[in-house]
């Protein structure tokens, strides 16, 4: 009777072991692939397609300045708090660029204003103004001054990541700042 009872306490105590180091060895292989995964993040490129989308991103207002020599174009934007995270990340490289409508091109000769380097994420802020500038070859006529400042629809906003690459755009800048916030 003593023989059978320690042959079963032996045996419960080598099926705990067991168990337990089953389980240890089920926990490590287990945790090793979310290991991985924090490895495999850091070393990807961060892509910024699709991140300046509303509700992410947007133009809280469009304005034009203009003299005889000189056009700029300011526009004040917003980006939500994941953007800015994401911004960031990857040193806040993105850019802007404003294609000028056809109206408004043949009256100072460009097409568009070339790319911009967007703000520097700053002091935690979500508010930003981008200016465009744009010299001009011949000098303007107060009425094509008029005609620049007052005419500001058709304006598209391109947006390029850190590469220069286009990963949004805007068909009417004017437009797009009248959505509500």
């Amino acid at each position: 009777m003593i023989k059978i009872k320690n042959f079963i306490f032996i045996l419960v105590i080598l099926t705990s072991i067991f168990v337990i180091v089953a389980c240890d060895d089920n926990r490590q292989i287990e945790e090793k692939p979310s290991t991985y995964q924090q490895i495999e993040d850091v070393s990807s490129p961060i892509s910024l397609e699709k991140k300046f989308i509303p509700p992410n991103f947007g133009v809280d207002e469009f304005k034009v300045n203009a003299d005889d020599k000189f056009v700029e174009f300011k526009i004040s934007y917003r980006i939500s708090p994941q953007l800015y995270d994401v911004l960031s990340k990857i040193d806040s490289k993105y850019y802007f660029e404003l294609k000028i409508p056809g109206n408004i091109s043949s009256i100072i000769n460009k097409d568009s204003t070339g790319l911009v380097p967007g703000a520097i994420m700053e002091f935690n802020s979500l508010h930003y103004i981008v200016t465009l500038n744009l010299d001009l070859e011949k000098p303007l006529t107060t009425s094509d001054i008029k005609e620049i400042v007052q005419n500001k629809n058709g304006y598209g906003l391109y947006i390029y990541d850190q590469d220069k690459d286009a990963i949004h755009y805007f068909d009417d800048v004017e437009l797009f700042s009248t959505i509500p916030k």
